[in-house]
């Protein structure tokens, strides 16, 4: 498993607004900071305000700070992650609308063993990935 380029830079641009937690950075800023072009990195916090981890500030002064409530202590990588790709799911077969046509799951009334691994697999990077906070990358942790 890969992250995406979009998750990976994800995560560099939340570190970047949780490190200058201070201040408004806008989109140059970002881009210059985390090495992420300007175009991808607009295309990128448009998700994370929509999310609600980012808020924007148009105008002269304006820029992108984290959401009110929002700090490192309570943003995880999970977060990070489910915003710009939605829900965590390793696999389609844990997804709502899927319908497996495998004879022996239909068979059994959607009773999938195989499905059932990757489900607790999903559970625990879900786990791991919300154990980890952008305070503890700040601290190095």
């Amino acid at each position: 498993m890969r992250f995406t380029l979009e998750q990976d830079y994800s995560i560099r641009i939340i570190y970047e607004l949780c490190r200058n937690d201070d201040k408004r950075l806008d989109v140059g800023e970002l881009s210059s900071l985390t090495g992420v072009t300007p175009l991808f990195t607009q295309k990128i916090m448009r998700k994370l305000t929509a999310s609600g981890l980012v808020e924007s500030k148009k105008g002269v002064r304006g820029g992108y700070t984290l959401a009110a409530g929002r700090n490192p202590s309570n943003i995880s990588l999970c977060d990070v992650f489910e915003a710009t790709a939605g829900e965590m799911c390793i696999n389609a077969c844990l997804g709502h609308s899927y319908e497996c046509t495998r004879p022996e799951v239909v068979e059994n009334e959607g009773n999938c063993c195989i499905q059932k691994a990757i489900k607790l697999l999903n559970k625990d990077l879900i786990e791991a990935l919300s154990s980890v906070t952008f305070e503890k990358i700040l601290n190095n942790k």
